[in-house]
């Protein structure tokens, strides 16, 4: 399950990244304009980035059902690469796992995550973190306390404040909405 996952996050990113043509088109612009737009990925300007509030749904692979909470902060605003509309963010929150699956133990987890976005147009962002997980198991104390945690997700801006995250990664998937303030 995990495989097919990973595969669909990276095809629906591969999706949206051709859809990119189409949308430029569909203003009547190039393709090469499209991106170049203001807040388009080759919009290598400065910009300004804003501090988020997300709350998550999670669904894990191997323990059950939960919910999350993170807050974002921007550290690089105008990422690594100067040509590109990227980010890096450090995100700090912390999840609550319900063993379902297996009579496996609940867990709480206290998470530390480097995020890396990629701006690909005013509404849509795409990102990966690679961080560090505190984890407490209620019940259990046979279980590793401390693990690295990689997710790969994306991000529709519906409002100017409002925002559907979607992402997938080691511990299972999750759905969210965030609020930048």
């Amino acid at each position: 399950m995990p495989r097919a996952f990973r595969l669909s996050a990276v095809l629906v990113v591969i999706l949206a990244v051709q859809a990119l043509p189409a949308w430029a088109q569909l203003e009547g612009k190039p393709f090469e304009q499209g991106m170049r737009a203001p807040d388009a990925l080759l919009d290598g300007s400065a910009h300004d980035r804003h501090t988020q509030i997300a709350a998550f749904g999670n669904y894990s692979w191997y323990l059950g059902v939960g919910a999350g909470l993170r807050y974002s902060l921007p550290i690089l605003k105008d990422g690594f690469i100067p040509e590109l509309n990227d980010s890096v963010e450090v995100e700090a929150g912390g999840n609550f796992l319900l063993g379902l699956f297996g009579g496996g133990p609940s867990v709480i987890i206290a998470a530390l995550e480097p995020k890396w976005t990629f701006h690909f147009t005013p509404q849509l962002d795409a990102y990966a973190k690679l961080g560090i997980g505190f984890f407490i198991w209620l019940g259990q104390t046979n279980f590793t306390p401390v693990n690295v945690m990689a997710w790969a997700g994306v991000a529709y801006k519906f409002s100017p404040n409002f925002w559907v995250r979607l992402e997938g990664g080691v511990l299972g998937a999750a759905l969210g909405a965030g609020l930048d303030f």
